[in-house]
């Protein structure tokens, strides 16, 4: 972030993503395209800018699982709801935003600088707490929570929390490189594989089933050897502990549970290309003060 930047004198850019709501907000909008900034942050988050756009234009439905995260309350069809009523308002409103500009809430019990930035197509969000030993956060639905805000909430900017997001930036911006840098490693990449499907896996391998072809097997076995949602390992579960006459059947019926479920083999994401800590490009930011910071009304 570069001092002297100013809103009038950067230059527009094709801003899409959640790194905007909360600019929006700010400007005086509660939602962007008619859904709460958490929908749309998550969207843009699992879905890239210029897919998420697209998404949101043609109202397609999986934005409401992609979107829904700790800090979204609402069902899918009020979001669709609301997306009906705002897409013509605020349809195009989104791509003439400028990059860089900030600014502040006063708002809960915490204090510091919360950034939305992009390295190529990925988004991240960032939260800075003032203190300088604080823990960066960024998880996304915690981010989210704290940008929350309406229409009706005040700008609050102080002079000393606009001088401190350039510190603040420094942080966040290291936070982001140590995360990407992260993913460049293949060997960062692998999946946890939980203990009951390890069990599962090597019980298979000591026993496999006569009647069941090579092939079919090693499939079962990739798909078990990958991380599972919670649901699907309950089910796992119950498969496995459940009581056979001889290992031959119990086999058999584990195998067959696997393809029941519907589980995949884990493919390894490719490794991200290293990059300098000044391909991290800055968006928006916003300065968050406590409620109860001296002065306040």
């Amino acid at each position: 972030m570069k001092r002297g930047s100013s809103a009038s004198a950067m230059k527009p850019r094709m801003a899409l993503g959640d790194f905007l709501v909360a600019y929006l907000k700010r400007a005086g909008v509660r939602h962007v395209f008619g859904l709460p900034g958490d929908l749309v942050l998550g969207l843009f988050h699992r879905f890239g800018a210029e897919r998420g756009l697209e998404k949101l234009h043609r109202a397609d439905a999986s934005i409401y699982e992609a979107g829904g995260t700790e800090g979204a309350a609402q069902t899918g069809e009020e979001y669709r709801q609301e997306l009906r009523r705002a897409l013509a308002r605020y349809g195009n409103a989104i791509r003439d935003l400028p990059w860089r500009t900030g600014s502040g809430m006063r708002k809960g019990e915490r204090a510091g600088h919360l950034f939305c930035a992009t390295v190529g197509e990925r988004v991240y969000l960032r939260f800075v707490p003032r203190e300088r030993d604080g823990e960066i956060i960024g998880e996304l639905g915690t981010c989210l929570r704290l940008l929350e805000c309406n229409e009706e909430t005040p700008r609050v900017l102080s002079a000393e929390m606009a001088l401190a997001a350039y510190e603040a930036w420094a942080r966040a911006q290291r936070s982001i490189f140590d995360a990407w840098t992260f993913e460049t490693d293949p060997a960062n990449l692998q999946p946890k594989i939980r203990k009951l499907n390890r069990d599962v896996a090597a019980f298979l391998r000591e026993n496999p089933p006569a009647d069941i072809e090579q092939e079919r097997l090693h499939r079962c076995l990739d798909a078990i050897e990958s991380p599972w949602p919670r649901r699907e390992e309950n089910l796992l579960r119950l498969a496995w502990e459940r009581e056979f006459a001889t290992p031959a059947q119990k086999a058999r019926y584990l195998v067959e549970e696997v393809e029941r479920i519907g589980a995949e083999p884990f493919h390894s994401p490719d490794p991200l290309p290293p990059i300098e800590v000044e391909e991290i490009h800055l968006i928006t930011w916003m300065a968050i003060e406590r409620e109860n910071a001296e002065g306040a009304g």
